[in-house]
């Protein structure tokens, strides 16, 4: 399967170059940066804030905030929930299945116990020189001397966090933790004065001015984010290896995701330094110049397009499974959109194939009734129930929400999603997952969007594309 046409040149690890001077101060400097600043603008005592992205290794902060030699100083992580009260507080959106909740709606300000602020301002009116840290520690405080964001991405901090505490879950960190930081960080912008990059154990920091300069030129052309790996029971990433060029490793990497900016980042350079810039924050803040009017006044803060590739060789058939449709997503997710993507195929073998749509002789009922007697059995005919077609390079399939589908083995795809928020997994061919266990299959949940009208043959007429003819 080796490519003989072309060396590998996909680039990893991609970084826009900027051409204006920002300044990146390393982490020996922080503190002598901060320092320089309050003394030099200030004639007050000052009140320092350190506000803290979920995530985020506070022991590093800690150690910045010794270096400032101001002795005052208040960790307000003494004043969070603890995690059993945090979803106890927030069950109604975390709710009780395994891997799928609804966006929260609240502030960060909620995650700390009542009268937390109360508590802030009557050590503020004692003293008002003093260094306060917290996630979402803003939110707290009405006024700063000095208010320094410490960032992190998204990967960068759900590792660190799922590596510190066994309890929290992804699902949560989606649903709850990183989406109200998400809402309380857009809002800000206006009283940041410093953005520490937090996202790997060598800290750096720019200056608010600064940092907005990097947004505004990376969105004033063509950028890459930093691809991601995600490792999937069924991938192969052979492909992955043999044709881009990526490391050979024993992991069953599906997914390469190119483009979510939501969960990735991009990397700014210049000649001495770099940092890391969340994808969030460039949608936050120059919206229009990314989006354009059009999409962002339709759909707001979001990237409604996500491109990853799906590699499948040497691994084996994704689950089947459907999507919700944004009527499921607006009445149980507290999400205004349908996830709905497409399949354009890159490279196929001869095992290549796409199931896709309920066969005509069942209706949806059917269908259901059949996989909770496999769930039981152990086995289940899919192309019986299914429709299973070959597919050829260059194919393209739309799966609109509510489709049942499967992405089939030895093959690779360009995936392009809109909105993707979730899976509903129906048939796993049996397969355990990483803990030695079965995986979640929702059919309760997959037939409340299932829709009756994408069956096999509509699916196979309307959902394929077809060779243009002139004539």
């Amino acid at each position: 399967m080796k490519s003989t046409e072309r060396t590998p040149n996909y680039d990893f690890a991609p970084a826009v170059f900027v051409q204006q001077e920002v300044r990146i101060y390393d982490r020996k400097e922080i503190a002598k940066v901060i320092n320089s600043f309050y003394s030099a603008n200030l004639n007050i005592k000052p009140t320092i804030v350190f506000d803290l992205h979920p995530g985020v290794n506070v022991k590093q902060i800690k150690k910045i905030i010794g270096e400032l030699g101001i002795k005052k100083q208040m960790d307000l992580s003494q004043f969070r929930l603890s995690d059993s009260e945090m979803e106890m507080k927030f069950i109604t959106y975390l709710t009780n299945h395994p891997n799928n909740g609804k966006f929260s709606v609240g502030e960060v300000g909620e995650f700390y116990k009542d009268g937390t602020k109360e508590i802030i301002a009557d050590k503020l009116n004692e003293d008002n020189s003093l260094v306060i840290s917290g996630v979402g520690a803003a939110a707290l405080v009405e006024t700063a001397s000095l208010l320094i964001l410490v960032n992190s991405t998204f990967d960068a901090a759900t590792e660190y966090l799922q590596d510190t505490n066994e309890y929290l879950s992804e699902k949560r960190l989606k649903y709850l933790d990183f989406h109200l930081y998400d809402l309380h960080k857009r809002y800000l912008w206006e009283r940041i004065d410093f953005v520490i990059d937090a996202s790997t154990a060598d800290l750096r920091m720019m200056n608010k001015e600064h940092y907005l300069k990097c947004i505004t030129e990376i969105t004033s052309k063509p950028f890459r984010t930093v691809p991601l790996f995600q490792e999937n029971i069924w991938g192969g990433g052979l492909w992955f290896q043999e044709v881009l060029g990526s490391a050979k490793t024993d992991k069953k990497y599906s997914f390469l995701v190119s483009a979510i900016l939501e969960e990735q980042y991009v990397t700014i350079s210049n000649k001495e330094s770099s940092f890391n810039i969340p994808g969030k924050d460039i949608i936050a803040l120059e919206p229009l110049r990314l989006l354009g009017e059009r999409i962002f006044f339709t759909y707001g803060y979001r990237s409604p397009i996500h491109l990853l590739l799906v590699d499948t060789i040497g691994g084996a058939n994704s689950s089947l499974q459907v999507h919700p449709t944004a009527s499921y997503n607006q009445d149980y997710m507290n999400y205004p959109y349908g996830h709905h993507e497409g399949y354009y195929i890159v490279k196929t073998t001869a095992d290549s194939s796409v199931y896709l749509g309920i066969d005509e002789k069942y209706n949806v009922d059917d269908f259901i009734e059949a996989l909770k007697k496999a769930k039981n059995t152990g086995e289940f005919a899919a192309e019986e129930y299914v429709g299973h077609h070959a597919l050829k390079q260059y194919d393209y399939i739309y799966l609109p929400g509510g489709v049942v589908h499967a992405f089939g083995k030895e093959t690779v795809c360009l995936e392009i999603d809109s909105f993707s928020t979730t899976t509903f997994k129906l048939w796993d061919w049996g397969r355990l997952g990483s803990d030695g266990k079965p995986r979640q299959i929702d059919l309760d949940l997959g037939s409340m969007v299932i829709q009756p009208k994408f069956s096999s043959k509509w699916s196979q007429a309307n959902l394929f594309s077809r060779e243009f003819s002139p004539e």
